[in-house]
């Protein structure tokens, strides 16, 4: 019985994956971005750009949160440009992206994109946590932007939208009197 080869070297990119996943949970950041990055070069050789996509995802979160805001920009970009906003299968990596590229821009102190950004990711929200999300992180940026009724009318639908008993709800409720003055 012969053995297909690519199924053998889907095996291994997968490894990488999972190396570079387990390396996000032990705080390996440098070593995550390293491994994702072979992951994704193994993904679009197989021509398989959903999952080339998810590393490239990954990657940009990596830089975001290691402050590299225009290097994650750009790796998010190039994510972008692999998925399609038509197909459904696509919609958490394209929403994952879109707040991720709004939490750069608002770093960067470019409200007006990061608001764009958040307002495209709602086209993608699968799940009401990833609306309250959105919205919250849309009411940041009203806040920045001194735009307080708009920061708090925003933050007080994401109150309402979370049950008391869940983790982020008097966080939430803390921002949405933050807004007020």
């Amino acid at each position: 019985k012969e053995s297909n080869p690519n199924l053998i070297e889907k095996k291994k990119i997968d490894s990488l994956y999972q190396k570079a996943a387990k390396h996000v949970n032990e705080g390996k950041d440098e070593k995550a971005f390293y491994e994702f990055n072979l992951a994704k070069d193994g993904y679009l050789n197989n021509k398989d750009s959903i999952w080339a996509a998810r590393c490239l995802t990954e990657m940009a979160i990596i830089q975001e949160y290691s402050g590299d805001n225009l290097g994650s920009i750009e790796t998010g970009i190039a994510a972008i440009k692999l998925l399609h906003e038509n197909e459904k299968d696509h919609y958490e990596l394209l929403f994952d992206n879109y707040i991720n590229l709004g939490t750069n821009s608002t770093s960067l102190k470019n409200y007006n994109e990061a608001e764009k950004l958040y307002l495209k990711s709602l086209a993608f929200v699968q799940e009401d946590i990833q609306r309250l999300r959105s919205m919250h992180n849309l009411a940041i940026v009203y806040f920045k932007k001194k735009e307080f009724k708009r920061a708090h009318d925003i933050q007080n639908l994401v109150v309402y939208g979370l049950s008391k008993d869940n983790e982020n709800y008097y966080k939430a409720l803390i921002n949405q009197s933050r807004y007020l003055w």
